[in-house]
């Protein structure tokens, strides 16, 4: 018969008593196994209800809800206080959890579609509209209106508003400055004219100055035969007083005169 040769059964009944002698050592260390995994256990427990390991829980809620529009940050709270007290162990409460976010994420898309929130976007666009001098409230639901028509996912309605507002806002700021700059230009145009009427007043009364001044000169320079008939005789006088001396032919015949008497 085939089979080892070193088996037999003084063999088999050592390896019996070893087998027995472990097996009542791991039976000593049990209790002491079984009290370390309860602790373990209640320290699992303790830790899925603490406050720590709850507020994080929560937060995870209040994201998931903030992305689907929800502005209320209680809600996440809300939802984890009534998963808690549905909750008997941890591997329950994350179920929970993971539940309740998974439903929120599923119905995003008819979130974004609903009135409530489309009115919350509409009210951001006339706000924007308002707040740049437009008084037209429907241009919010206007362009609230096309935005929906174009867009195809939340995302894309999202970015789509927000385009929009970033564009209203530009055309508003542009408008101020190009307001700003033709003020500054009508303001040195206006300027300008007053210094060149102010100029032009001055000069005109420079040359009347200057003309009076060239008429005051040819009335003094003129001669006697010129002068108006209206002139008074003082003047005349005064006139005929500063002219030159007579000439000397009456001299001579003076002279001539005396020569004849004294012939």
């Amino acid at each position: 018969m085939g089979g080892y040769p070193g088996i037999n059964l003084a063999s088999h009944r050592r390896d019996d008593r070893h087998y027995d002698r472990k097996r009542r050592e791991l039976r000593r260390h049990l209790p002491a196994l079984k009290q370390y995994l309860g602790k373990l256990s209640s320290i699992v427990e303790a830790v899925w209800r603490s406050q720590g390991f709850r507020m994080a829980v929560s937060k995870k809620l209040m994201d998931t809800l903030q992305s689907c529009g929800h502005t209320v940050p209680a809600n996440g709270g809300y939802f984890e206080e009534n998963i808690f007290k549905r909750a008997k162990t941890k591997e329950s409460y994350l179920e929970l959890a993971a539940r309740v976010i998974l439903y929120i994420r599923s119905i995003v898309e008819a979130v974004w579609r609903s009135q409530g929130f489309r009115m919350a976007v509409s009210k951001k666009l006339m706000d924007t509209l308002q707040s740049c001098g437009h008084t037209v409230p429907a241009n919010g639901g206007y362009f609230e209106e096309n935005i929906f028509k174009r867009a195809k996912t939340k995302e894309s309605y999202l970015e789509l508003a927000a385009r929009v507002i970033l564009y209203i806002r530009e055309q508003h700021t542009k408008a101020e400055i190009n307001l700003k700059m033709q003020h500054l230009k009508d303001t040195l145009t206006q300027r300008a004219a007053q210094k060149r009427a102010a100029t032009g007043a001055q000069g005109r009364r420079e040359a009347d100055e200057g003309h009076s001044a060239s008429k005051k000169l040819k009335v003094i320079d003129a001669p006697a035969e010129s002068l108006p008939a209206t002139q008074s005789r003082h003047s005349r006088e005064a006139d005929n007083h500063h002219r030159s001396p007579p000439p000397t032919k009456p001299l001579l015949s003076f002279k001539n005169s005396n020569e004849d008497i004294q012939s």
